[in-house]
């Protein structure tokens, strides 16, 4: 009694299931330039080295940095309270005592014995060595 109704809702399946399958765009075809960009783009190695190139750019900065001078600021305050003794009446006497300190402090290397410029110096050549390492590792 069933049975015509479970057909007709199998053949209904299969024809929406084959209507998805066909609707499916095909994969674009890949070429060779395209298979070689995208193995280029996806290589661990090349990754690493972006890696390493971005991390001696970096130290190279830090290097630069450190040239300049630092200045560093404090403010502080607070509030402290006790018992004294008032010396014309004498008795107890609650005293707050409030307190304020500033301070400034600033740094400068004058001359370090030309380290922080052949620190420069070697950072360059690091920047360079990976920029080189990156060129190889994309074209392997």
């Amino acid at each position: 009694m069933y049975y015509p109704l479970f057909r007709c809702g199998l053949f209904l399946c299969c024809l929406g299931l084959c209507t998805l399958l066909n609707a499916q765009d095909n994969p674009p075809e890949w070429s060779l330039e395209r298979c070689i960009q995208y193995a280029v783009e996806n290589s661990l190695q090349v990754q690493q080295a972006n890696l390493a190139k971005a991390q001696a750019l970096l130290i190279e900065r830090q290097a630069i940095w450190t040239q300049a001078p630092t200045v560093n600021g404090n403010i502080r305050s607070g509030v402290n309270a006790g018992r004294s003794v008032d010396i014309t009446t004498n008795e107890f006497t609650l005293r707050p005592i409030v307190f304020t300190s500033a301070s400034i402090k600033a740094n400068w290397i004058a001359y370090q014995g030309m380290q922080i410029r052949n620190t420069i110096k070697q950072s360059r050549i690091d920047v360079g060595a990976a920029e080189q390492d990156n060129v190889q590792a994309e074209t392997m």
